[in-house]
């Protein structure tokens, strides 16, 4: 493969993965508490208004379930040094760990 398709996939990959955290990290802000099924469900609706992929059932399922309890769910270690991912929450306080 030529270095400058090489490249470019893992540009594609880059911003495919920025665009998903981004949605993650909205998505942890506002449904700590909220049943998963509609976190789920927003989760879906969300990636689909974004032009973003469909993504695998487990995927969706793990993502959503971090959320309800606050926890960020990290797409990639690009991805997460490029966005404003959450901190993830003490449990036994409710604050934030650093």
């Amino acid at each position: 493969m030529p270095d400058d398709l090489y490249d470019e996939r893992i540009e594609r990959r880059r911003e495919r993965d920025t665009a998903l955290q981004a949605v993650v990290d909205d998505l942890v802000r506002r449904s700590a508490g909220r049943p998963v099924d509609a976190v789920r469900a927003d989760l879906e609706r969300t990636l689909a208004a974004e032009g973003l992929p469909e993504m695998p059932s487990g995927w969706l399922d793990a993502v959503a379930s971090a959320a309800t309890i606050g926890d960020p769910y990290v797409v990639s270690s690009y991805a997460e040094h490029h966005e404003d991912v959450p901190p993830v929450r003490d449990h036994h306080t409710g604050t934030g760990v650093d």
